[in-house]
């Protein structure tokens, strides 16, 4: 079993991190939210060099990584793709499958929805 050694993180800090994260998730809800449940999330694109030392415009390394529910995390999950086909970005191409992974991983844990949880609308 897991030993707790220390806490690297104050409370403090790790909820105004999710603050954060909700924030910039809210920003694109309809990309990679989970209706009824707050999502932490953050997308990522990155360059990709060429052998020359160069920057290929054409290709990227698009990312999302997030949690749920975000006031009491059950997973987290890190959709990455490397040079993506159809979409450059972060938020568009990673974004719709952490979405559909989500949804799926909280139906099959019986997580109720925030309002349940919460007892908050």
């Amino acid at each position: 079993s897991p030993e707790a050694v220390r806490q690297v993180v104050s409370r403090e800090a790790a909820e105004a991190v999710t603050e954060m994260l909700v924030y910039a998730a809210d920003t694109v809800a309809d990309l990679v939210g989970v209706p009824g449940y707050s999502v932490a999330g953050k997308s990522g694109t990155s360059e990709v060099y060429t052998t020359s030392g160069g920057v290929d415009p054409n290709e990227t390394v698009a990312s999302f990584v997030g949690y749920a529910p975000a006031d009491d995390p059950r997973f987290v999950i890190l959709v990455v793709f490397d040079r993506p086909q159809l979409e450059h970005y972060g938020t568009r191409a990673a974004g719709p499958v952490f979405q559909e992974i989500a949804q799926e991983v909280l139906s099959l844990m019986a997580v109720p929805p925030d309002s349940v949880r919460t007892g908050q609308p």
